[in-house]
C-alpha cells in the first residue's frame, strides 16, 4: 500500500480539539517534514478541498475545512460540526485504573465522551477476569502458560461513528496491554426517541 505523503500532517489534525486553528507555512512545513510546493504559496485555490490536492485529506478526514489563507504566511482551519451518521456506539475497554483519566481526556478531544451539552461522560467500575498468556506473548501481568486471575476496571464511553476510528487508535496508543480488550457495541437509542 502506498504511503500517504502528508501522514504527519494528517496525524497532527487527528489530535486537535480547537474549533479554529491557525498554522503558519513554516509550522505546516515542520509538521509535514518538507517544503510545500510553490503553488501553495501562489494560489489560494491550492488549499481548497479537491481530489487532486491530496494534502486536503489531512484536514478533511479530521473534520476541518480551510477557513482563510494569507498566502505565504498562514492558513486557518475551522472544525466542521458534521451531521454524524446518527450511529452511536458504546466502547468498552478493560484496563488498569491509572489509565482511565488519560483515556477519557484524550478521547473527549477526539469527539467521544459527549452527550448533549456534556463532555467527559464515562462510566467505570471494577471487574474480575482471567487470562492465560501463550508462549509468544509478552504480558504486562500474569505468568505465561498459566490461567491468571485478577481485578481491573471496565471503562465505558459513547462515541459517534464519524469519530470512532481515531478514538480507537488513541485508546490503543495509550493502553499498556500487549493485546487490548475493546468491545464496540452499536446503540439503538435514537430509534426509540
Amino acid at each position: 500500500m502506498k504511503k500517504y505523503k502528508y501522514q504527519k500532517l494528517h496525524d497532527y489534525f487527528s489530535v486537535q480539539s480547537h474549533n479554529l486553528i491557525r498554522i503558519t507555512y513554516k509550522e505546516l512545513e515542520e509538521i509535514a517534514g518538507f517544503k510545500l510546493p510553490d503553488s501553495a504559496y501562489t494560489y489560494e485555490a491550492y488549499w481548497n478541498s479537491s481530489e487532486t490536492h491530496t494534502i486536503c485529506r489531512s484536514w478533511d478526514e479530521n473534520n476541518y475545512k480551510k477557513e482563510k489563507v494569507v498566502l505565504g504566511e498562514y492558513v486557518e482551519f475551522k472544525r466542521v460540526e458534521q451531521d454524524c451518521k446518527n450511529n452511536s456506539y458504546k466502547i468498552e475497554i478493560n484496563l488498569p485504573i491509572e489509565f482511565i483519566g488519560e483515556i477519557i481526556r484524550e478521547t473527549t478531544k477526539l469527539g467521544a465522551c459527549k452527550i448533549g451539552q456534556y463532555d467527559h461522560v464515562a462510566t467505570y467500575y471494577e471487574v474480575e477476569g482471567c487470562w492465560r498468556p501463550l508462549d509468544k506473548s509478552n504480558p504486562v501481568t500474569g505468568d505465561k502458560g498459566e490461567v491468571n486471575y485478577g481485578k481491573e476496571y471496565k471503562l465505558e464511553i459513547r462515541c459517534e461513528e464519524d469519530y470512532i476510528r481515531n478514538v480507537l487508535r488513541k485508546i490503543r496508543e495509550i493502553h499498556p496491554y500487549e493485546e487490548v480488550l475493546i468491545n464496540v457495541v452499536k446503540l439503538y437509542n435514537n430509534e426509540f426517541e
